[in-house]
């Protein structure tokens, strides 16, 4: 470790980052238990946690929109 970063300093920044991934993800439960975790290092920066998971869209295609190539495996068959 070098003078300019000091493993405290370090670690915060690796619970800050993964705390960031549970708050996006919707999971509450692991928020808390990195909040717990930066408050042991010394962090007191608190950020609220959404209350819900909001699902992204899924992109749907008919038979219509589909690549009229065959698959692979189908073209097997023939």
């Amino acid at each position: 470790m070098t003078a300019e970063n000091p493993p405290n300093e370090n670690m915060i920044a690796a619970l800050l980052r993964e705390r960031d991934v549970y708050v996006a993800a919707g999971h509450a439960d692991r928020v808390a238990q990195v909040d717990e975790q930066l408050a042991y290092y010394g962090h007191t920066k608190t950020v609220e946690v959404p209350k819900e998971r909001t699902a992204a869209s899924r992109q749907t295609t008919d038979a219509s929109s589909a690549d009229a190539r065959p698959s692979r495996a189908a073209r097997r068959r023939a």
